[in-house]
């Protein structure tokens, strides 16, 4: 069985750090970003993301950006957006917004939690 494509996408190197021990010790291959123009880069390759995973906080600008430009794109429009989300953040997301095949967590989920969330987005693509 290979590898699940993961695109990571966060707004700082900082904010990579704290989800990318998930990545680092599960069955990834996972490439990571601050910016979505590079993120974008990564479907034009032979390997595309399966799932697009961005860490969203307070400090988070990205997250329509990023929305908007992989919906747009006819190479990404059909991907999973996961999205790990600091508590209010995810809150937010949760109440106010409606991001079409895409599912909000808490960046606190259990690891276990979020393969299966992982494995089951990849499956609806």
């Amino acid at each position: 069985m290979s590898a699940t494509e993961v695109l990571f996408i966060a707004d700082d190197l900082n904010s990579i750090n704290v989800a990318w021990r998930h990545f680092a010790y599960n069955d990834y291959s996972v490439r990571a970003t601050t910016l979505v123009e590079s993120g974008m880069e990564c479907f034009e390759g032979s390997k595309k993301p399966q799932v697009v995973v961005y860490y969203c906080n307070a400090a988070s600008k990205n997250l329509i950006n990023l929305y908007r430009t992989i919906r747009a794109d006819e190479r990404s429009a059909k991907t999973p957006l996961v999205v790990l989300a600091d508590f209010p953040e995810q809150k937010t997301l949760l109440e106010y917004f409606k991001l079409e095949n895409t599912q909000t967590v808490g960046i606190s989920i259990d690891d276990m939690k979020l393969k299966e969330i992982i494995r089951k987005a990849v499956r609806r693509r």
